[in-house]
């Protein structure tokens, strides 16, 4: 699981991101995120681009949605790995 609350910058410089964090700069970051890094080989690289970018999008609540996905044990969250 990632760290909660967690955005990255496009230097891969970890951003706290907290509820008062404007929706279009979160937006804009999982765009940066997905640009940069989104044409990179590799399924464990795809996968941690998706994930960079849902943290980016939900900040604080990255935590609590990942518990939900993983909760009834069918699924576990992969956060992959960094390019």
């Amino acid at each position: 699981m990632g760290t909660k609350g967690v955005g990255m910058m496009s230097d891969l410089t970890p951003v706290y991101i907290d509820k008062s964090t404007s929706l279009k700069w979160r937006i804009e970051q999982a765009l940066e995120v997905a640009s940069q890094y989104g044409q990179i080989d590799g399924a464990h690289h795809k996968a941690w681009v998706i994930d960079q970018m849902v943290s980016a999008l939900l900040g604080e609540d990255y935590d609590q949605w990942v518990a939900e996905i993983e909760q009834d044990g069918e699924y576990e969250w992969d956060t992959g790995i960094a390019p």
